[in-house]
């Protein structure tokens, strides 16, 4: 009997112990369900207002049910929980048949197929309304004025463009921010010339990704664009950054018909980095372009690369005047011709804000080297 007795007590306080275990296991659970929470209802009550495509506004307004069901079941709730999960796995299941192809339709601006993620749910857009509404709280270098302004530049361009109807690359940069690789496998582009045996720009696109409006302001050109992802855009990985350019001067020549002897590289912000890199390793490109950029200084103090153009705003917080000027007097030892204009009254977002004067200056300056 008191072996018995001692057994059943034994398993009284294991069983006592384990409860407790799973009581704090929820509570942790409920905690880490309620920072979720907090961290995603505004993201998704800001989709939901700002939102002026119906796809970003269904997205948002489903995030919202899903906020509600994650309340429900911290409260305890779980049948209302449960009914809440599967009304929000439906609406997902439908907002999933909207989603576009994963090839771009027809149009001035191709690109190789983008696969699937949870973000193509929202149209590029939307997701660019979205971050510039959050931009002011998260960059120092951005005030909502200027937030505000760059709104007003740079969505008439996705406006024309349809972008409702395409899957976007940023997420190439959401897979690298959470932990994934720098995939470099897709690229924009875009032709309006006939002309086969011209000049081409391949085009490296700044930190936080290969926006859509990109190759749409570039096509005022004229000549061939390829513009390659390179995930959210930090290049780090020379090697890899190298075999972007690479793959995409292939393209140029071999599919739209460029002179590989003719192929410029241009690059804005952070893809000034790489282009540095890749021009100084390969002078067999015809000229650079630097928009607002920022720069290899290793690369600039040794150059041996091809002539460079530099475009630049002076009132640019992020990237100084005086940092471009810099960049600037280290290639003046070397045997580049080296060509700089800034504009007096703008800042980083010179692209959007002037697109024609940034193009026609491109198209001059490639002109005096075909």
């Amino acid at each position: 009997m008191s072996r018995t007795y001692t057994g059943g007590v034994w398993w009284a306080r294991t069983a006592r112990a384990t409860l407790r275990r799973v009581a704090a296991l929820k509570i942790i659970a409920r905690a880490l369900l309620f920072s979720a929470l907090i961290l995603v209802t505004p993201a998704a009550l800001l989709l939901a207002v700002v939102a002026e495509t119906s796809r970003g506004s269904a997205a948002g307004y489903l995030a919202l049910g899903w906020v509600a069901t994650g309340v429900l079941a911290v409260a305890g709730w779980a049948r209302a929980a449960v009914v809440g999960v599967v009304a929000s796995t439906c609406g997902v299941a439908v907002l999933l048949f909207t989603v576009p192809p994963a090839e771009a339709p027809d149009g001035v601006i191709h690109s190789t197929p983008i696969p699937f993620r949870l973000s193509q749910l929202v149209p590029e857009i939307d997701q660019v309304k979205v971050g510039l509404a959050l931009a002011p709280r998260v960059d120092r270098f951005i005030d909502p004025l200027q937030a505000r302004r760059v709104a007003r530049l740079v969505l008439p361009t996705y406006r024309t463009l349809g972008t409702e109807d395409r899957r976007s690359a940023l997420a190439f940069g959401y897979d690298q921010v959470f932990g994934g690789k720098e995939r470099t496998e897709h690229m924009y582009w875009t032709s309006t010339s006939t002309r086969t045996g011209g000049p081409a720009l391949i085009f490296l696109h700044g930190s936080a990704g290969n926006f859509l409006a990109y190759p749409a302001l570039l096509s005022r050109l004229d000549v061939p664009v390829v513009c390659p992802t390179s995930g959210f855009g930090l290049y780090l990985d020379r090697a890899a950054t190298a075999d972007t350019v690479a793959r995409a001067r292939r393209f140029a020549v071999e599919t739209l018909g460029a002179d590989p002897d003719r192929v410029f590289l241009a690059a804005l912000s952070q893809g000034g980095q790489g282009a540095t890199q890749v021009a100084h390793d390969d002078p067999s490109l015809r000229g650079v372009v630097l928009i607002s950029a920022v720069v290899d200084e290793a690369a600039m103090a040794a150059w041996s690369g091809p002539d460079v153009l530099l475009l630049h705003g002076a009132m640019d917080r992020r990237i100084s005047k005086s940092y471009a000027e810099a960049a600037v007097a280290a290639l003046s030892t070397s045997t580049a011709s080296v060509s700089a204009r800034y504009w007096p009254t703008e800042d980083h977002f010179l692209l959007y804000a002037q697109p024609t004067e940034v193009v026609d200056a491109i198209r001059s300056w490639m002109a005096a080297r075909d």
